[in-house]
């Protein structure tokens, strides 16, 4: 009966998608978004199979909705590029108020050669930074919001996830947090011998302990769990619609770019890979942000107490204790056995390939114009020694 009511022949690609992983709940409120009248940003096509589309020298053609993909797709990359564009104007405002206000250069981040000198901000310059940091996640994920209006329920999912599900990710993250350190300080170390100054840490650090602690409470958690709204939650959502992968590539591409520090790009992109993975995995962004949450403290911990040892062996301790957590992570996750949590995703794909995405997005000049802002940015945080 369907077949004869021509039912059986409708493709709808909204109604068709399925999330992976995700509750009827999540399913039926990314539906409803993305076949609401007017909504720009969402993928919606309902074609009939049986037809076709004649054109001369060619015959007859597919109907697919292959155009309309395209128009929204590049719709979210102008959301992108803007939302880019935001999160630089804040850096550029956060490095002149740093250094009017307090004369600090480079927005008060920390670089290699200040390590051992223990440098710290002041009470007042370690709050203004705290709170344009703030600024420079909750702007963009402000506009995101009141310009897509996606229900909070896909921008920000949460399930309850197996606590060996989270142990196993956060041991994972410890492994990444370890060889990207230790790959962090070569590469400091031998930038140095050129004499390039990089960007150590943008850990803020102030003498008084009731500062540090308030600003560390909010720049090491809340912070990171802006960022993981962000990027896992709001970005990667909005393009989980073009396909997991294709969402999952492109939210590790832009996280990575807007940090402004070209020498962690690589430990930084499969972290980034990473987290995406085991956000669509496990449907929700809660272990994304226990695991920055985690990697962020322990980082921050080991920092602290890099500057309370003497100058001598300030590096070695860093050394040994990275080697330990790296060690030690391998040996709690191999012990973990089948408990281990194990990414796999489903294939998920549209009318346009992979590639071709990713040229519409090297195409579309909004993305271009926060790619090369942030671009600026990283040349002017470069210091000469």
């Amino acid at each position: 009966m369907a077949d004869n009511n021509g039912k059986g022949y409708i493709i709808d690609v909204a109604k068709r998608h399925k999330y992976y992983n995700q509750s009827r709940e999540y399913q039926k409120k990314y539906q409803q978004w993305r076949t609401a009248k007017n909504n720009p940003y969402g993928y919606n096509f309902v074609r009939d199979s049986r037809e076709h589309a004649y054109v001369d020298g060619e015959g007859f053609i597919d109907n697919t909705g292959i155009d309309e993909e395209k128009n929204v797709l590049l719709n979210c990359f102008r959301l992108l590029g803007v939302a880019m564009l935001i999160m630089a104007a804040v850096c550029v405002v956060k490095i002149i108020v740093m250094k009017i206000l307090f004369g600090y250069d480079n927005g008060g981040r920390m670089y290699y050669s200040m390590v051992d000198s223990k440098s710290a901000l002041s009470i007042q310059a370690a709050y203004t930074l705290t709170i344009l940091n703030l600024l420079e996640y909750f702007l963009p994920l402000f506009f995101l919001n009141a310009t897509t209006h996606l229900p909070l329920k896909v921008a920000i999912p949460i399930k309850r996830t197996k606590m060996s599900v989270l142990l196993s990710v956060v041991l994972v993250m410890m492994l990444l947090l370890a060889v990207g350190r230790l790959v962090n300080m070569f590469m400091s170390v031998a930038l140095s011998k050129l004499s390039i100054d990089s960007l150590y840490y943008d850990y803020i650090v102030v003498d008084d302990p009731a500062t540090m602690l308030v600003c560390g409470l909010l720049q090491h958690v809340v912070l990171s769990v802006l960022i993981e709204i962000f990027y896992r939650g709001y970005l990667l959502q909005l393009f989980r619609q073009f396909g997991d992968m294709f969402a999952v590539l492109l939210t590790s591409v832009v996280s990575v770019w807007m940090l402004q520090d070209l020498t962690q790009i690589g430990y930084l992109f499969i972290v980034s890979f990473f987290t995406g993975l085991v956000t669509v995995r496990t449907g929700s962004i809660f272990p994304a942000c226990i695991m920055r949450v985690s990697a962020r403290l322990i980082a921050f911990a080991i920092t602290l107490v890099h500057f309370g040892v003497s100058d001598a062996y300030g590096e070695v301790f860093e050394l040994v204790i990275m080697i330990a957590v790296f060690f030690g992570s391998v040996f709690y996750y191999k012990r973990m056995g089948r408990k281990s949590f194990r990414l796999a995703i489903g294939k998920d794909s549209t009318d346009m390939t992979l590639r071709a995405k990713f040229r519409m997005m090297i195409l579309s000049a909004p993305v271009w114009c926060g790619f090369l802002a942030m671009l600026v940015l990283c040349i002017l945080t470069v210091r000469i020694l």
